[in-house]
């Protein structure tokens, strides 16, 4: 789980580059880490790496962002 804090952090982040969508997270296996998931439109228009980076710096976790797919359980960060 997210702190209040980090939270409002990972919102702020995706907001400085340009997405403002409600935020959803692939579930949780292991807490070292978390992935980011976004619709394939927004994906390919993110910096994604940069966000990334930021993120982890934030979170002080590994953190991936990846395009929404069948693939991926996602879930609202909360």
């Amino acid at each position: 789980m997210l702190t209040d804090r980090e939270r409002a952090e990972a919102v702020r982040l995706f907001s400085a580059h340009g997405y403002d969508a409600p935020l959803r997270v692939a579930r949780v296996t292991s807490e070292d880490e978390r992935v980011f998931v976004v619709p394939p439109a927004a994906f390919a228009a993110l910096p994604e790496q940069s966000l990334a980076a930021d993120l982890q710096k934030a979170l002080g976790r590994k953190v991936w962002i990846v395009s929404d797919s069948d693939s991926w359980e996602s879930e609202p960060l909360q």
